[in-house]
């Protein structure tokens, strides 16, 4: 299964996401690679820090690919695992539409006020 963790609003946490789904993906025994699609580099940068701190590594593969790259690589790789986690940019990229192109499943964060959830002064749902 192919996941893009991905959307356009930038700092709302995305790499997080991407790594921590990718880090349990792990842990649950499945073969994983994260594919770093931001210019940022959050996800290669934290799989670094795994693979110097964890005496058995990272527990996953991290590539770091960007642009219309993103689609010809993860095609190329995607038989080799079990599951392909896709951190992208918080913005309309290059990067994040190849991925959007070949994902299973599109993860977009959001961050909600709890007042727009449907709750009452009160607590109770309206």
């Amino acid at each position: 299964m192919i996941t893009v963790v991905g959307g356009t609003k930038g700092g709302s946490g995305k790499s997080t996401v991407a790594t921590n789904l990718t880090v349990m993906l792990a842990a649950a025994g499945r073969d994983v690679l994260l594919v770093d699609a931001d210019d940022q580099e959050t996800s290669t940068d934290f799989t670094a820090m795994r693979n110097e701190t964890r005496p058995g590594g990272a527990g996953y593969t991290c590539v770091a690919v960007t642009g219309r790259n993103v689609l010809t690589e993860v095609k190329r790789l995607a038989d080799k695992y079990q599951e392909v986690v896709i951190d992208t940019g918080g913005r309309d990229t290059a990067s994040q539409r190849a991925a959007l192109a070949i994902c299973d499943t599109y993860l977009v964060r959001s961050r909600r006020a709890h007042l727009t959830c449907g709750l009452s002064k009160g607590g109770r749902a309206d």
